[in-house]
């Protein structure tokens, strides 16, 4: 029984070895060749496409919003409060005509 325990305990050392010298390989590799990320989960890519495009829209989105704040009224306001001023004075002479039209209709339906 000692002797079997003995054999699976030396492959199972043998083993750990064997990982551990390719885990150094790979990291003694890391070390001398140039920085690299090698992320191939595709979810982690997919949002940070996401993030990226949202990104680019934020900042679409705040340079129109600049330009929206800093521009400058189109119109006169002056000459805006004049016209209004002027439809509202055509609006009374068109309800005094109409006013007048509906009652001279109404005096002579009575004689």
């Amino acid at each position: 029984v000692n002797h079997t325990t003995y054999i699976k305990d030396q492959k199972r050392i043998s083993q750990i070895e064997r990982d551990n010298e390719r885990l150094m390989e790979n990291l003694a590799a890391i070390q001398r060749g140039p920085a690299s990320v090698d992320c191939w989960n595709i979810d982690f890519q997919r949002s940070n496409k996401k993030n990226k495009k949202i990104m680019a829209i934020t900042v679409e989105n705040q340079a129109l919003l600049k330009r929206i704040t800093d521009c400058k009224p189109t119109y006169d306001r002056k000459k805006f409060e004049i016209e209004w001023q002027a439809c509202k004075y055509l609006q009374g002479v068109l309800r005094f005509l109409l006013i007048q039209e509906t009652l001279g209709h109404f005096f002579s339906f009575l004689e």
